[in-house]
C-alpha cells in the first residue's frame, strides 16, 4: 500500500509497483469510477479489443455477422457497475 498526493489539479501519480501489477502502459485508458457502498476510488485498465475486419465486396455469412456482434459486445463497458 502506497500513499499519494493529490496535486492542486487533482492529479495523481499511480505508483510504478501499482502500475506494473496493472499492466499499465503509457497511453492506456482507464475508468474511474466512485464506489459510494465501499466508499472508494476504483480504477480499471480498459483494454482495446481485437476488432475483425471483413474484405469489402464479398458478402457476410449470418454467422460471421452474428460472431462480429457479440465481439463488439464484449467490448463494451458497463458504466452501471
Amino acid at each position: 500500500m502506497t500513499i499519494v498526493k493529490v496535486t492542486r489539479k487533482y492529479q495523481i501519480t499511480i505508483p510504478e509497483s501499482v502500475r506494473q501489477m496493472a499492466g499499465l502502459r503509457v497511453g492506456d485508458k482507464v475508468l474511474v469510477e466512485y464506489d459510494e457502498r465501499d466508499a472508494v476510488i476504483k480504477i480499471r485498465v480498459l483494454r482495446p479489443v481485437k476488432r475483425t475486419r471483413f474484405k469489402l465486396g464479398r458478402k457476410l455469412t449470418a454467422e460471421e455477422i452474428e460472431r462480429a456482434i457479440e465481439e463488439g459486445l464484449s467490448g463494451c463497458v458497463d458504466l452501471r457497475r
